[in-house]
């Protein structure tokens, strides 16, 4: 198949490099603003282009990895170049109405979920598919962002910066949409963002929130400056409670007289979700998981707390 990506950061290069892994005869084009600092990408690449006329009239795939700003006009500029779109986590920076993306209805779009492909939330989707959903979820996500990008200043990115898009509540979207993916959209929803450390940044560095579903209650709490770095998913029944450890590929399970210790084979979530992609974009008869609609409700979930 022949691919088009729109930008090529770090993220771009590691679908590039899956793509090459599971579609040998791939043919891989990108479209770039201009040349970067660093050097041609022409080993990895078929061709760079930096006109958009220059493009070629189709694409089997075109993938929406620049930054997150960009993302909506950059849809708007590619919608007749293809008729199946990868974009980026977060789908856009603020909701988008609905009819503003009506030409995609009918067009295959699937929005970056990699951690749905962990080895750990696929244990917690099997263990809800057998048990049913659970009383309440309680997920946490703790970094420090300086961290994040070895050798980048922290502050220049753009997760320091809300007009870039950034802010924890936005750029750890991943929590609330495995909670999704699990419970299905919530019903309402209470949010507490706040930039409470000393941190260098004027984004959000700290996001607590309460969503409520028929008959489950999830927590979420997310932030920037934690220094014992965890990622964390508990899923409470009421006869056994799961906690599933998403760095480290552990699961504890209690039944208040007994505890089990589990150890999760590694996955490359990367890797399977582009397996999931490919094979959604061949089948025509396949519904996304987490097309630009949903992704896009979610998105107005997050900013309810704004």
């Amino acid at each position: 198949m022949k691919y088009c990506f729109v930008g090529v950061g770090s993220i771009a290069k590691k679908h590039i490099g899956n793509i090459r892994k599971l579609d040998k005869d791939s043919v891989i084009h990108a479209f770039r603003s201009g040349k970067s600092q660093y050097s041609s990408l022409g080993e990895i690449l078929d061709r760079e282009i930096f006109k958009f006329e220059d493009l070629d009239s189709s694409y089997d795939v075109v993938f929406i990895t620049n930054p997150t700003s960009m993302h909506f006009d950059t849809l708007d500029q590619f919608k007749d170049k293809s008729e199946s779109f990868f974009i980026e986590k977060p789908v856009f920076s603020h909701f988008v109405k609905e009819d503003l993306l009506a030409l995609f209805k009918n067009k295959k779009t699937y929005v970056a979920a990699p951690l749905r492909f962990s080895a750990g939330i696929q244990y917690a989707s099997k263990i809800v598919s057998i048990k049913g959903k659970p009383l309440c979820i309680r997920s946490i996500s703790s970094s420090y962002l300086p961290d994040w990008r070895p050798g980048v200043d922290y502050r220049n990115t753009y997760s320091a910066h809300a007009e870039m898009g950034g802010g924890v509540h936005i750029d750890l979207i991943h929590e609330l949409d495995y909670v999704v993916s699990l419970l299905g959209e919530p019903k309402k929803s209470f949010y507490i963002n706040k930039q409470l450390s000393s941190l260098e940044i004027d984004s959000y560095d700290v996001s607590s929130s309460i969503h409520m579903f028929d008959k489950s209650i999830a927590e979420i709490h997310l932030d920037y400056f934690g220094r014992d770095k965890k990622r964390i998913c508990e899923l409470y029944f009421n006869d056994e409670t799961y906690v599933i450890d998403l760095i480290n590929n552990k699961v504890l399970i209690s039944n208040g007289g007994s505890e089990t210790e589990l150890f999760l084979e590694q996955q490359d979530m990367y890797l399977n979700e582009m397996k999931y992609f490919l094979n959604f974009v061949k089948d025509k008869s396949t519904k996304s998981i987490n097309d630009i609609f949903l992704a896009n409700r979610v998105l107005k979930i997050i900013e309810s707390g704004e």
